[in-house]
Formats: structure tokens, sequence, C-alpha cells
């Protein structure tokens, strides 16, 4: 469900073991995807959108946190560096920007070099603007499910649990907070 070119088929292909899926369970599944493209897949499902932050302080978090974690990494193995170019060719249209690319390079570059431009600094703090700009955008509209405010996610596990009639454990809740905690750190 992260995957750029997502459909149902490759879901499947992918993840064979779909339908050995209980039911009665649900799988939590991180994506990029609003719920109108998912819908259409899924009978079944709850989404649980965490709204784009309205602090600066929120934002930057999330702009610092693409960056060092996404924008300015390469693809942790050689199986997911293909998998990048496969998903960029399909939106390129060709493979000519192939050649410009290696395994180590970082993710803002393999971008770059699918859109023939050059690795400078200025086309790259113009792709992280743009990206940026469509990010609040596309995260500034609601979902019909359960919207979190980003700002307040450290203290939404209850009303998750609620809302998916589940018992939220003093270990969950611990386990969220040191990921937020890490996450303010960095």
């Amino acid at each position: 469900m992260l995957r750029i070119d997502f459909n149902i088929d490759n879901c499947f292909n992918d993840h064979g073991d779909l339908v050995t899926i209980d039911k009665d369970k649900y799988v939590v599944v991180p994506t990029h995807y609003r719920e109108s493209a998912v819908e259409k897949y899924f009978e079944n499902y709850k989404f649980i959108n965490i709204v784009y932050p309205k602090t600066e302080v929120g934002k930057k978090r999330i702009l610092r946190n693409a960056i060092d974690k996404v924008w300015k990494q390469p693809q942790p193995t050689q199986l997911e560096f293909f998998g990048t170019l496969q998903q960029l060719e399909k939106v390129v249209g060709n493979r000519n920007w192939f050649l410009n690319t290696h395994f180590s390079m970082n993710t803002i570059d393999i971008f770059l070099a699918s859109q023939g431009q050059e690795f400078n600094d200025h086309n790259r703090e113009s792709l992280l603007s743009g990206w940026m700009l469509e990010e609040e955008k596309n995260h500034g509209s609601l979902d019909s499910n359960l919207c979190i405010e980003y700002e307040k996610v450290k203290d939404s596990l209850q009303e998750i649990g609620k809302y998916l009639g589940i018992t939220v454990t003093e270990e969950m809740q611990q386990g969220l907070n040191e990921k937020i905690h890490n996450d303010e750190k960095i």
C-alpha cells in the first residue's frame, strides 16, 4: 500500500498470504493512498488519518523526518532500489534515465534522475518544496473515518482502541510513547 503504482493485483502477487488473514482481526497497513482509492478493493476497512500538522513545529518535524529518513537515504536493499526504479518507470513512461542511477544513490537524486534534472542543491530544494506543498494540500482534506491531529497522536491510542473495538494495553501505550519520544529527539 506504499507503492507508487498500487493496484490490487500487485497487492495479491506481492502478498499471496492475504487470503489467509483472519477476517475477525485487523491488519494495520500504512498507506499513502486516500480512502477513496482503498475502498475500491477492500470491503471491510477502517481508516485512521493522522491530520497534517497545524503548528510550525509539527510541520518542520514532518519535513525533517521525510528529508532525513526518506529523501536523503538510499534504498536499503537492491530489491527496494530496483522496485523504486520500476515504480518511477511507470510514472515517467521510459527507462532512459536508469543509466544515471546507482544502488547507493539517495532517493531525491533518483527522483531527479527520473525527471532528467541535474543533481544540484537548487533542484533538490525545488523538488522538496513542491513535495511539501503537495503534502500539506493532500493531507489537509479529511476522509470519513477517524482523524487524529498530528499534535495529539501521543494521546490518541485510547480513541483508536475505541474506534477499532480493541483493548489498549499499557504495553501498547508505552511502545507508542517510546516511538514518539525517539521521533522528537531526531
